[in-house]
């Protein structure tokens, strides 16, 4: 039976799956693509999120407070510390090799006193834990969000302050197409996820004709993931 750490939660910090798609156009010109895909990520990841058994705060364009998303992101973060929690969790929708991360010994890690952070490989920090001790607002607010240097500095930060730093596995970042194409090839990536992207890919794009030689539509079998209602249409 799986230990849940009531004193840790996690924030997931992301856009709706409509704006998600506005903002990312992994499939340029086709608003349809883009919001399926968007989808299957943000179910993904909430499946993850949930399993911890964690509580999971979910903080979007509807309720994130500030400017910019340095401050967005902060704010985020202290609201849920002034709830009382020890340790905070932050992650995004855009990362599914987090499936690979057990976020449950993050929160242990935190629980103990130490911090833990996840490099995207793009230079930016897919997963930040946090403890009450370490977070400071004004400092992390002042971090250099979404620049190639976020995580070096945010390491600088808490290693200035005295604080110990867990370091986690580099994982990739899906902001665009050749991340989608990239994720096919990815062991980690649960097969139901892949088995959508596919679909996605075969309906929407003409330019990879070998994925549509290489896979059956007539073998998909979409379990924990639901296909949007739009792909049932082709299947």
């Amino acid at each position: 039976m799986k230990l849940v750490n009531r004193d840790i939660a996690i924030l997931f910090f992301s856009r709706s799956s409509c704006e998600e798609a506005n903002q990312k156009q992994w499939f340029s010109g086709k608003s349809q693509a883009n919001l399926q895909v968007a989808r299957c990520l943000s179910e993904q990841i909430s499946e993850v999120l949930k399993k911890t058994g964690l509580a999971v705060f979910h903080f979007h364009e509807g309720n994130q407070v500030g400017s910019t998303f340095g401050e967005r992101l902060t704010n985020a973060l202290q609201e849920v510390f002034h709830l009382g929690y020890d340790g905070v969790i932050a992650v995004g929708n855009d990362t599914p090799e987090l499936i690979s991360i057990d976020v449950n010994d993050v929160a242990g890690r935190l629980a103990q006193g130490d911090c833990v952070l996840g490099p995207s490989l793009r230079g930016g920090a897919y997963l930040i834990g946090l403890t009450k001790k370490s977070f400071n607002y004004h400092s992390i607010r002042a971090l250099p969000w979404k620049k190639a240097i976020l995580f070096e500095s945010f390491c600088d930060l808490l290693r200035s302050g005295g604080h110990k730093i867990e370091l986690l596995a580099a994982l990739r970042d899906v902001n665009s197409f050749h991340d989608l194409l990239a994720l096919l090839r990815n062991s980690r990536i649960p097969l139901d996820l892949k088995r959508v992207i596919k679909l996605i890919l075969i309906h929407f794009t003409n330019r990879f004709p070998e994925i549509k030689t290489t896979f059956r539509v007539s073998t998909l079998s979409v379990r924990s993931l639901r296909a949007p209602p739009a792909l049932y249409s082709i299947l």
